[in-house]
């Protein structure tokens, strides 16, 4: 069951978005100011928040804001507003939100679709929760950035490593490997390539502050199947490890129907 917390200044349209919910098959929850949700927050175990731009106590974008600095950071959030415009919408969209839509335009379609959407990302989640992680950067403030995004989202089977050689010597074999491209002693194409040698049924993902788009080319044509920019905040690099982690279940898939054929 799909849980839904809907905040909202007017009665009225909370009622609409309950109807929907209730078509949908969701399970409901209404505020009407940020106040009231961060309590409801605290007490149930929301999937998607969706909020309105003016609430009873502070605006839509503040109540974001004020998610974003707490555990609650992970949260899907839709904003439903009568506003067309633009610069409120750069402005969501700027704060992480899912999606912006006009009043006139909701529907139950659109909600089932965003309660389809919402499945799939638990699927790849706990998908990445069952495999073991190995992070390389020779930052500690690096690391800290990756480890907190991490909890955030209850992925807890990941080793640390800020030493190139502790990795390549350690004998425990990982599902997904983020590794820094600036390293010391040993480069990181040459940690990808090393990698690569073992095994080609695990994630690479490539994380640096290098912009050059050769380099970004070198490393992915050597191996990595991603390369994010430092720096990087948490909704972009969950969504660039889904999707790294979506391809690998599809590949999986193609092989047990090979299998089984």
């Amino acid at each position: 069951m799909i849980n839904i917390l809907h905040v909202e200044r007017g009665s009225f349209f909370r009622k609409v978005i309950k109807d929907i919910a209730a078509l949908s098959g969701l399970v409901h929850f209404e505020a009407d100011s940020a106040l009231s949700a961060l309590e409801i927050l605290k007490e149930e175990d929301i999937d998607l928040i969706i909020t309105g731009m003016e609430l009873a106590d502070v605006s839509g974008e503040e109540f974001i804001e004020k998610l974003r600095r707490t555990q609650f950071n992970g949260i899907p959030v839709m904003v439903i507003s009568s506003s067309d415009s633009m610069e409120d919408y750069e402005k969501m969209f700027s704060l992480g939100v899912v999606d912006f839509i006009h009043k006139k335009d909701i529907s139950a379609e659109r909600f089932n679709r965003y309660v389809q959407s919402i499945l799939k990302e638990d699927i790849q989640i706990a998908k990445i929760r069952e495999m073991d992680i190995a992070v390389l950067d020779d930052s500690q403030v690096s690391l800290n950035v990756i480890r907190n995004i991490f909890t955030l989202n209850k992925i807890s089977k990941v080793d640390y490593f800020k030493d190139p050689k502790e990795l390549l010597n350690s004998t425990k074999s990982y599902s997904i490997y983020v590794l820094d491209l600036i390293l010391p002693e040993v480069s990181g194409d040459e940690v990808i390539m090393k990698i690569r040698e073992r095994s080609s049924d695990n994630v690479i993902i490539s994380v640096s502050s290098i912009k050059n788009y050769k380099t970004i080319s070198n490393i992915l044509l050597i191996g990595a199947d991603d390369y994010i920019i430092k720096p990087f905040d948490s909704n972009l690099f969950m969504a660039r490890l889904k999707g790294t982690v979506r391809t690998l279940m599809l590949l999986d898939e193609i092989r047990d129907l090979k299998k089984n054929r």
